[in-house]
């Protein structure tokens, strides 16, 4: 399976909406030898999957910094959206330090500008 394939799995997108991820960068999370998710990139813009197993467990301060820093590193910076996102979906991006930048319709936009869960002074 590759990771294209895993990302559109995991999402749970129906089969027609692959073709929008033909030209994204796959990014893997490998743990402990196993694909625990994929990231999905264009430019600076992230988009990221968990494998169903992998869920509650796989984001981890230590796994989250050491798997964001050169995905972050490649720009200075990553941007995400979010369709009408939950209040859990929002909390889930603001724990990880991702900002909202703007809001345009029922989309929402978020930006990521340093490692997440630095160290506070």
């Amino acid at each position: 399976m590759t990771n294209h394939d895993r990302f559109k799995a995991w999402v749970g997108w129906p089969s027609g909406a692959a073709d929008m991820l033909r030209n994204w960068a796959m990014h893997p999370l490998v743990i402990a030898g196993q694909v625990a998710g994929v990231a999905a990139m264009s430019g600076a813009e992230i988009h990221f999957a968990l494998a169903p197993e992998w869920r509650c467990r796989a984001i981890t301060r230590r796994t989250t910094r050491a798997f964001l820093a050169p995905l972050l590193a490649i720009r200075g910076y990553l941007t995400t959206r979010a369709f009408n996102p939950s209040a859990a979906q929002r909390r889930f991006l603001y724990r990880l330090g991702f900002a909202t930048t703007w809001i345009g319709g029922m989309v929402e936009h978020f930006m990521l500008c340093k490692i997440p869960f630095e160290k506070r002074n």
